[in-house]
């Protein structure tokens, strides 16, 4: 594998790699996950053709009402020779983020997972088992939900605090009769035929359309809250 390579597969273990280490029905076990859109695919196709490691499945995920989900793969690597294998990748091109601390106790239990001393034998019913000690993967994968915990750094907990600050509150305040969004001037002053009259640039005003005034200037006015019609008819509902 070219270096190339090497370094853009740590840069997206450090975004989107997976560490885990979990508990199967006859032992335990070490599992590295990449996953990925669809439109993704010939990603992991391509690292999985360089470093010769792992296989890939598409992501059966549960279709949820109200959310996109679009079809991925995932890229896995979890026999115990192949594992081996990534962690002597990642340790010649080491990942930058945090997540090289959850690669550092993965890369312990893997370890552990290929040792030689560990030897097949015969379990009671003289079926061919391996015979090894699992007591040490509850440790290794306590150490590496601590490593994959988020930590605020201290030098930033006072500047996140202050963006958390509380919303400024506007005090309730009287309508204005009109507000113009924008106002653009004329070359030329409208003559008075130009002009609505009251009734009508009311109707305008209401539609978001445009209004012609004599001082020269084109406005688009917003909607007219206080307009003499509905201060009668407020008045009306108040009695």
């Amino acid at each position: 594998m070219t270096p190339n390579i090497g370094y853009r597969l740590a840069g997206l273990a450090d975004g989107k790699g997976h560490f885990a280490i979990f508990q199967q029905r006859k032992g335990w076990s070490c599992r590295f996950t990449i996953k990925m859109r669809a439109d993704d695919l010939a990603v992991l196709e391509r690292f999985q053709r360089e470093t010769d490691l792992g296989v890939i499945y598409q992501n059966r995920c549960k279709q949820t009402p109200g959310r996109r989900n679009n079809p991925a793969f995932q890229w896995h690597v979890n026999k115990k020779a192949e594992t081996l294998a990534l962690v002597r990748i990642f340790e010649e091109y080491p990942l930058w983020s945090r997540k090289a601390e959850e690669f550092a106790v993965w890369a312990e239990a893997v370890r552990y997972w290929n040792a030689p001393e560990w030897a097949y034998g015969r379990n009671r019913r003289g079926h061919r088992e391996l015979l090894l000690d699992w007591t040490p993967f509850a440790e290794y994968e306590r150490r590496l939900l601590t490593a994959r915990a988020f930590i605020l750094p201290i030098e930033l907990r006072e500047t996140v605090a202050a963006r958390r600050a509380a919303p400024r509150m506007e005090k309730p305040r009287p309508l204005e009769p009109e507000q113009h969004l924008l106002e653009v001037a004329l070359g030329n002053t409208l003559a008075p035929r130009d002009v609505l009259d009251r009734l009508e640039r009311e109707a305008v005003v209401a539609q978001r359309q445009v209004e012609h005034r004599l001082d020269g200037v084109l406005a688009l006015g917003g909607d007219s809250h206080t307009r003499p019609r509905s201060k009668i008819r407020a008045a009306s509902f108040a009695k």
